[in-house]
């Protein structure tokens, strides 16, 4: 292993990470299924470190991956 990474995975914002900045935040398939996904962002802008990023990917249902996997 070349880098120690910490995966955290779970319900954002969770109580326990208040209060702590994260490098990246990766959001994948996810923001179509959140009520409020303004909110998210909000929690997301907050909790990314100064160089931080956010990662955020959505479905594209015209695809080709779409079109082969259905």
């Amino acid at each position: 292993r070349l880098y120690k990474v910490d995966l955290l995975q779970g319900v954002f914002p969770y109580p326990m990470l208040l209060n702590h900045q994260f490098d990246v935040i990766f959001l994948v398939d996810i923001i179509e299924h959140v009520s409020n996904p303004a909110v998210l962002l909000q929690h997301c802008a907050a909790a990314v470190a100064p160089n931080g990023i956010i990662i955020l990917v959505t479905p594209n249902a015209g695809s080709l991956v779409e079109k082969l996997l259905g």
